[in-house]
């Protein structure tokens, strides 16, 4: 977000939802000033688009929902349903089933979002909504509790078991609902998405120049989604 007066804004804060909330006018520092920006520099036109941003895309069918903007600053976070889930996850697994027949394979948080969405389970919940197990040792004693998957009742199989895993590079504020096998067969077709290369994946060990090894992995290919609909995200997700 840049702010500053007219003509002389500066980069103040990367915010991961749609507002920020300003407690200072100073803009001193390093920042990066507005004018400097004369294009859309999001996009490269050399580098193929990543599942977000394809899924993203109009007309993709994927499920997308944006949180409302809520508090400037602080956002909204997900919602408890009272019964052991959370009210966004319950929406885009019947839209999952209502519109596709189908259930995600695997949930992506961030740090944030596995924290906040643990005390929503747990904290949401009626008394007899989850039962705890503990093992007890001589001396040790462990604490803490994290949500590992989530239970999906629109399936043709019942209710379904999804893992709910940490992803290293999906921005806080975003989960993304991932499906890694074709909910319906397809001819010549094994994977929902695949990477398509012109020439795969391969390594080179440069000449050494310094008391250290160095080399690189390249490859050079395009990211092929057989079947958009199969995926989806909820983001602008308040950290609360």
């Amino acid at each position: 977000m840049f702010f500053g007066t007219a003509g002389s804004e500066k980069l103040n804060q990367v915010v991961t939802i749609n507002s920020a909330k300003i407690t200072a006018t100073s803009v001193a520092g390093a920042q990066v000033a507005a004018a400097n920006f004369t294009a859309d520099n999001s996009q490269n036109g050399l580098v193929f688009d990543g599942i977000l941003t394809q899924i993203a895309t109009s007309g993709s069918g994927s499920y997308l929902a944006t949180q409302p903007t809520g508090v400037a600053g602080t956002g909204t976070g997900l919602t408890a349903d009272t019964v052991g889930g959370v009210v966004e996850f319950n929406a885009a697994l019947k839209a999952f089933w209502d519109g596709q027949k189908l259930s995600p394979d695997v949930i992506y948080v961030s740090s944030q979002e596995q924290a906040n969405l643990t005390k929503k389970i747990l904290a949401g919940s009626t008394t007899a909504a989850q039962r705890f197990v503990f093992k007890t040792d001589h001396d040790n004693v462990l604490g803490g509790s994290s949500v590992e998957a989530y239970m999906n009742p629109f399936s043709l199989d019942g209710n379904t078991t999804i893992p709910i895993k940490i992803h290293p590079f999906l921005p806080n504020g975003t989960v993304l609902f991932w499906k890694d096998k074709l909910p319906y067969p397809l001819a010549n077709v094994t994977s929902v998405v695949q990477m398509l290369l012109r020439r795969d994946y391969y390594q080179i060990e440069w000449p050494q120049i310094r008391r250290k090894y160095e080399y690189g992995v390249y490859m050079d290919g395009v990211l092929q989604n057989f079947f958009p609909p199969a995926f989806g995200y909820i983001t602008n997700i308040g950290n609360a």
